[in-house]
């Protein structure tokens, strides 16, 4: 993830000059030279934010407050543990609905710590059901049941799922950024729009640094706003350090990649996919996950998890 941000950096650096809050404005016709999409309002939203970044952050809260269900492909990575080492990326399919409040996790690498986890508030004592990827001692891995602040307390997470969604996300930068205003107040600047994640979203990159005074480590902030939707699709968090940007300073990146809302999901979206055992060749059994439901009655969200060796 690094390296693909390094490119970003450099292809920009030889596009466009940056764009600062109060300088000069870019034409749709760069933006669509540079990210490959057509803007409509381009020119009005490059007002908005200049004229008034927090403002046109509350209107980006506002429209994720307004995504009601959605499913997509989030990318995780934090600096966790007594040392703060940054752990490797995790790439997890996401279910999100807001009533009742519920949320699955679907990991898609095979050599990730878990299979799956699932919250609905209300349900098992607001408990997070958590399927390992393996079992102890070579069994087959069974669901576990924790209180959400486990995965925090015990260095799994910087955030307890009850704290998941673009949403939250807002409104924890929002709520920094009043905060900071105290200590010296924040500085953005808005550098010019680029394609982010895997789904390459056209979107404004806002670059925030917070004052020294500020209780949290990483001073540095790069947020990216897909252009069209107004919904946040990934934020990068930098420690102070030599290089600005680099795996040294990584604090922490969260991404919500190709955002589908409204899926129309169902309970059977947000229940732990079995685990079952069956017979292969030569007589030895191998665990598959089967799918809950079908395409139909689960909004096309179910999929069959790797087998477990």
């Amino acid at each position: 993830m690094i390296a693909r941000y390094e490119r970003i950096r450099e292809f920009l650096g030889a596009a466009v000059t940056f764009l600062m809050i109060g300088g000069l404005g870019c034409s749709a016709a760069k933006v669509e030279m540079q990210t490959g999409a057509a803007i409509e309002g381009y020119e009005a939203k490059v007002k908005l934010v200049s004229e008034a970044p927090v403002e046109y952050l509350k209107t980006c809260l506002a429209a994720a407050k307004e995504i009601k269900e959605f499913k997509t492909e989030f990318i995780r990575q934090e600096r966790l543990g007594l040392f703060k080492e940054l752990k490797p990326q995790e790439d997890i399919i996401a279910e999100y609905r807001d009533e009742p409040f519920s949320v699955r996790f679907t990991w898609r690498d095979e050599n990730s710590e878990y299979r799956q986890c699932t919250y609905i508030h209300g349900r098992d004592d607001n408990k997070v059901s958590l399927l390992p990827r393996k079992g102890l001692f070579g069994l087959p891995p069974e669901v576990q049941k924790y209180p959400a602040e486990f995965a925090v307390a015990f260095g799994k997470a910087r955030n307890p799922i009850t704290d998941f969604g673009p949403r939250r996300m807002m409104e924890r930068i929002l709520d920094r950024i009043e905060k900071a205003e105290a200590v010296g107040g924040v500085g953005i600047v808005l550098r010019p729009p680029t394609e982010i994640g895997p789904a390459k979203e056209p979107c404004f990159h806002l670059e925030i640094r917070y004052p020294e005074k500020d209780e949290y480590a990483c001073k540095l902030q790069d947020l990216y706003i897909n252009i069209q939707t107004s919904l946040p699709v990934a934020t990068y968090l930098w420690l102070p350090g030599k290089d600005e940007r680099c795996d040294a300073t990584l604090d922490g990146l969260y991404m919500y990649s190709d955002l589908q809302p409204n899926v129309q999901l169902t309970d059977a979206n947000f229940v732990i996919e079995q685990i079952k055992r069956k017979a292969a060749k030569g007589g030895r059994e191998v665990q598959t996950a089967s799918d809950v439901g079908s395409d139909a009655d689960s909004g096309g969200a179910a999929s069959v998890l790797p087998v477990a060796e």
